[in-house]
C-alpha cells in the first residue's frame, strides 16, 4: 500500500546476516516489529505522556538497571507491557545466539513501552496517583510486567524462582 517491501526471515541468522551486508546497500532501510518506531501526533503523544508521567517515572525507578528508558506505546492494544529494541539496537534472540557461539556482544537495554489504555495500567496509574506508587505491592507488580515481557519475547527470567514467588504472592493478595 505504501510502496514497503517485507521480507519474512525463516533463519534466526539471517536479520544478522542481513545486517552485515547491509552497509553497501545504501537504499534498504530496515524495520523490525520488534524495534522502536511507530510514531503518533505530537499532541496526543505529549498529552500521554503527561497523564502516565508518575507512573513511567516508578516504572523506571524500579527497573532503573535493566532498560534503557520507559514510554508510553502508541501501538500496544492487548498487551499491558512491550520490550523493544532501540534504533540500532540488536534484537535480543541475536544477542543470546552471538553469545552462544562464544562472541563477545554487549548486552542491550532494552525500551519498556507501556499501554496506557490497558485496565492494569490504569490501576497502577492510580495508585501511583494516590501516593501509594511506592509501596512494595506496585514494585512487586512492575517487575511481573518487565518478567511478562521478557517472556513475551522469548527471553530468559533473570530469577525464575522469584518470578513464581511474585506470582503466588499476587495471587494470594487478589484472593483475600
Amino acid at each position: 500500500k505504501q510502496g514497503w517491501w517485507a521480507i519474512c526471515f525463516y533463519h534466526s541468522m539471517s536479520l544478522y546476516r542481513v545486517r552485515q551486508k547491509q552497509r553497501n546497500l545504501k537504499t534498504l532501510k530496515e524495520s523490525s516489529t520488534a524495534s522502536s518506531g511507530k510514531k503518533i501526533g505530537p499532541e496526543e503523544k505529549k498529552a500521554q505522556e503527561e497523564q502516565m508521567k508518575p507512573l513511567t517515572e516508578r516504572f523506571s525507578e524500579v527497573l532503573s538497571e535493566r532498560v534503557k528508558e520507559v514510554r508510553v506505546s502508541a501501538r500496544l492494544e492487548d498487551s499491558p507491557v512491550c520490550l523493544v529494541v532501540p534504533e540500532g539496537g540488536m534484537n535480543a534472540h541475536i544477542e543470546r545466539m552471538l553469545r552462544a557461539q562464544d562472541q563477545d556482544v554487549p548486552h542491550t537495554k532494552r525500551i519498556l513501552e507501556v499501554n496506557p489504555d490497558h485496565k492494569l495500567i490504569q490501576s497502577l496509574k492510580s495508585l501511583a496517583e494516590k501516593g501509594e506508587g511506592t509501596s512494595s505491592n506496585v514494585s512487586e507488580w512492575i517487575e511481573l510486567l518487565y518478567d511478562q515481557a521478557l517472556i513475551a519475547e522469548g527471553s530468559p527470567l533473570d530469577n525464575p524462582a522469584l518470578f513464581a514467588k511474585r506470582v503466588t504472592s499476587l495471587m494470594e493478595s487478589a484472593v483475600k
